[in-house]
């Protein structure tokens, strides 16, 4: 038990790493190619999706049962649609408009706001954990929207509503799709969800933006990092992340998903030269705090098993 326990430690702090490091070669990308978001969101979730259902193939399940059930149509449309390219559009637009540390930390307010949702769905006022955890996430991401400073704003009003985007659609990723991962597990789910999601906005999502980067023109260094990002800032994260849940509790491993962040912070300092000053550096442990600490309540995890998401 102890060696399983071990192993699922390895495993989320591993898949964690990659997502940040994912997040900081997204922000590169753009930076520097000019890449542009409507192009590398297809890129990335349809490989991502056809990875995860060619692995299950392999591994002689059935991926075409999700599809026996006509209830279940609309349920995974929404749940690829809204909840994975929701979530990765606003994300990277976050990026774009910002910088990847910024649009990480906007993704963990998500946890303050599943935890109203839950209060409200069980008709109860927050616990006194949940608003020290609320004044903590709202002063944390003041001071990463401002540096510490009334008369000045770090980020821009795009910036700011992409964040507030990304935080309210990784909620609904996380809430909405409870019925369709305990029927059918999280990697036939998020697989069929993700491969949904990529050819959806494949097909529509390239009227938004007439200039759509090509791989024309990219050098070997800009392809390599497409590479990661799709085979492992992707679908070896989130086959990491899946796999843990075996030997670990989910309380456990959303506080050790907290290692995700703080290795975007690190490459962002170290690789792309990002300044992120004092204030902001305590606006983004008040974050992550304050989700950890939503995380480990009791009462928040008893609400999570009785109320009916």
């Amino acid at each position: 038990m102890k060696n399983n326990r071990y192993t699922g430690i390895f495993m989320i702090i591993l898949g964690s790493i990659c997502w940040g490091i994912a997040s900081t070669m997204i922000q590169w990308l753009l930076d520097h190619d000019h890449t542009r978001v409507e192009w590398l969101i297809p890129l990335r979730l349809i490989p991502a999706g056809l990875v995860i259902l060619i692995t299950l193939l392999a591994c002689k399940k059935n991926i075409w049962i999700i599809w026996t059930e006509k209830s279940a149509y609309l349920q995974i449309a929404l749940y690829g649609i809204v909840g994975i390219l929701g979530l990765q559009y606003s994300f990277m637009n976050t990026i774009a408009n910002g910088n990847a540390v910024n649009a990480t930390l906007f993704q963990f307010l998500g946890p303050l706001l599943i935890a109203v949702y839950i209060a409200l769905r069980v008709q109860r006022l927050p616990a006194s954990i949940e608003w020290i955890s609320m004044f903590a996430a709202f002063l944390g991401i003041f001071l990463v929207v401002t540096g510490g400073s009334f008369h000045i704003t770090a980020l821009s009003i795009e910036g700011i509503l992409w964040g507030l985007l990304t935080s309210l659609t990784f909620a609904f990723y996380t809430v909405y799709p409870i019925n369709l991962l305990q029927k059918w597990g999280p990697a036939l789910t998020s697989g069929w969800g993700m491969l949904i999601g990529g050819i959806f906005f494949g097909l529509f999502g390239n009227s938004l933006n007439d200039n759509v980067s090509t791989l024309d023109g990219l050098d070997s260094f800009s392809l390599l990092l497409i590479g990661f990002i799709i085979l492992f800032g992707t679908g070896l994260a989130f086959f990491l992340y899946v796999s843990s849940l075996r030997y670990l509790k989910p309380v456990e491993t959303s506080i050790l998903t907290s290692v995700e962040p703080l290795t975007t912070i690190l490459l962002s300092v170290l690789w792309l030269a990002q300044p992120f000053v004092l204030f902001q550096s305590v606006g983004g442990l008040l974050i992550v705090g304050s989700a950890v600490l939503l995380t480990i309540s009791p009462r928040n995890r008893r609400d999570q098993a009785s109320s009916p998401i």
